[in-house]
This record gives C-alpha cells, structure tokens and sequence, in this order.
C-alpha cells in the first residue's frame, strides 16, 4: 500500500493566538471541544463566489514526492501495488466550512458549494496527478476515500450526490486511468443506491463491502452487479469477526467464496479495518479459511 499525504503544516499562532490550517480554518490551542467559537472558517453564508476562488488556497508545489518511486519500486514487482493521496474532499469541504453549513448550503447557496468544491478538488487533482506521476507506472491500483454512507442509507440524497459529488469524483477516476491504473473507491456503510452510478463513472473496485449495512449484503450485490464491479470485503467486522467463534468466521469465509468462485469480481477480506475488539483466533480464521479454498 503505498500513501501519499496531501496536507501541509499549520501556521505559527497569529496575534490572537490561532493557527491556520492549510485549508484556511483558523482555530486557538485552547478550543474545548464543541466551542465553536474557537473555530474562525473562512467562510459564511454571506461570501461570494469571487472570494471563494481569490482564498488563499494551497499549492501542489509544497509537497515533496520524492519517496514514492522508492516505495513502488520495493514491492512492485512481487505484489499488487493500490494507494493515493485519498482525497476525501466530501469531507474536507465540511472541515473547511462546517458540516452543518455545507449540508444547508447544498440547499440554500449550491453556487458557493461549486466554487469550494472545484478549489478543493483542483488542488487535489493536481496532488494526485503529481503523484501517479512520481510512481513510474508501478501503482496498480489507486485508492481514493470518501464516507458517503451510513449505517441506514447516505449521508445525502442520490440527486445530491449526482449534483455535487458525482462530477468531482469522475475526474479523479478518469485521471486514474488516464495512468493505467484500476480506481478502488472507499466509502463506508450503504452505498448500494450509487453504485450504478460508481460503476458508469469508471470505479472498478468497491471498498469496504460493510455487509450489515442497509442493502450491503454480498450475496444481493453479487447478484445485482455480477461482472461490472469488484467487491473488496464483507467479512463482517460488526459482529461475526469480534463476537463469534472462529468456526463462525470460517462458515462465513466458505460462504463468501462459493458465491464468487465461478464468476470473481470478489477480493476477500475484513469489512472494516481490524481493530482491538477482535479476537487474533478469529483473524487467523478468516486468512486461513481463505488459502484452504
């Protein structure tokens, strides 16, 4: 996995005591949590298209590249190589401007949200493109995040997703393949109602596959999206991985495996990162049932 950070340093405290991160969200070191007056973004429900696109944003140039091809070239030849810069602009607009505001804005000034999402994005672009780049044709797959699902559904309508995330994300796909490489897109909890569009847009690969989220499942996704898309995870790591026994995993494990043994289009693995509430027996289930198929 080869990683790529995109975020440069804070500034030194101003005159009343702030930093300002390179997005340019000022915050003072001693913000208690939830005081948000402790939190200056740089801007309001009052700004202007023309302000948002004179702000000072950052530049690709600060970033160094030099130790990518380094990376790649350690492990290219003998593995599959996936990793980016990330990306994860759905976020990083609610970082810069508030969550709260960038789901009204959506609503109340789409024109604004435009802007800043296209500043953030070229920045991104530009970040990505330096970085496929620097990797000498020897990434495989470049890996791109972004939450867009909850436990229920998204974060967001479909027709707000279409309207202001759709477009953005594609051109991180095109430029991907621009580079020879697959894209695998990261996001979380249900994603099922996008994916048709994830799939036109140019995602080959789909990751996390958190099966108990709503429509998740991967017998259904097999069956909907069968040869269009790639599926990486789905052993389940809300329940059968941190609460059941390693014969639970293995059956899981089997399960997975029959479904996509004829047709692939299935990477294998935990649903979500493997964290502390796990048991090492079931872990070492879920990879030994894996090389026994």
């Amino acid at each position: 996995r080869i990683w790529f950070s995109n975020c440069l340093p804070d500034s030194p405290p101003d005159a009343d005591g702030y930093v300002r991160n390179f997005w340019g969200v000022r915050t003072h070191p001693d913000k208690l949590d939830g005081d948000p007056m402790k939190t200056i973004f740089p801007f309001d429900e009052d700004s202007t298209v023309d302000e948002v696109y004179a702000h000072r944003w950052p530049s690709a140039d600060a970033l160094d590249y030099s130790g990518v091809a380094k990376q790649c070239a350690l492990f290219h030849d003998e593995y599959i190589t996936y990793g980016s810069p990330w990306c994860p602009f759905f976020h990083e607009i609610g970082w810069l401007i508030g969550q709260e505001n960038y789901l009204i804005w959506m609503h109340t000034r789409p024109e604004l949200v435009d802007a800043i999402t296209d500043c953030i994005v070229s920045f991104e672009i530009d970040v990505t493109r330096r970085f496929l780049a620097a990797c000498h044709d020897k990434l495989d797959i470049a890996f791109f995040g972004n939450d867009f699902g909850t436990q229920r559904s998204l974060f967001i309508s479909p027709d707000l997703f279409q309207r202001f995330l759709r477009r953005p994300l594609k051109r991180f796909y095109d430029l991907a393949h621009e580079y020879g490489c697959k894209v695998m897109q990261h996001s979380c909890g249900s994603v099922c109602d996008i994916i048709p569009w994830l799939v036109e847009d140019g995602v080959d690969i789909l990751n996390p596959i958190q099966m108990r989220a709503n429509g998740m499942d991967l017998p259904s996704l097999a069956r909907l999206f069968r040869g269009t898309i790639t599926f990486h995870g789905g052993v389940d790591t809300q329940h059968t991985l941190p609460f059941g026994t390693p014969d639970d995993v293995r059956e899981q494990v089997r399960s997975y495996r029959a479904l996509t043994r004829d047709t692939g289009g299935y990477i294998l693995c935990s649903s979500q990162d493997l964290i502390d509430d796990i048991p090492e027996e079931n872990i070492l289930a879920m990879y030994d049932e894996e090389l026994r198929v």
